[in-house]
């Protein structure tokens, strides 16, 4: 709910994720056991992984383009889901990063809430 500001956007807005700040080309692994429920190229957000982990949703995004996984695959904690790209629009002057969302019922939570 705290307004945070856009170097992209030049202006101020809600962010309803975590950014981790990583490299292009680094591997992105699956923050838990879970299901593929969704892969696709958010015209914001870039590239995308939905993961179903059963008690909440976790959204990955501004990956690279090669995705080596199909909806309905399972994924164990730890497990590689993409790599880094530059693919969020929307956030596209800051530093690389991967954007994390999370949903616990719906809404969307802060993940350090939930993540080790």
């Amino acid at each position: 709910s705290e307004l945070l500001y856009s170097k992209t956007l030049a202006d101020y807005r809600t962010h309803p994720a975590l950014d981790i700040k990583t490299q292009i080309g680094d591997d992105v692994f699956s923050p838990q056991n879970g299901k593929v429920t969704e892969i696709a190229k958010d015209e914001e957000l870039g590239y995308s992984v939905t993961i179903d982990h059963g008690n909440m949703i976790s959204k990955v995004s501004n990956l690279s383009s090669k995705i080596d996984l199909k909806v309905g695959d399972k994924l164990n904690i730890g497990q590689k889901i993409g790599i880094c790209g530059d693919s969020a629009q929307y956030e596209i002057a800051d530093e690389p990063h991967i954007h994390f969302e999370l949903k616990v019922n719906g809404i969307n939570v802060n993940p350090l809430e939930y993540l080790e």
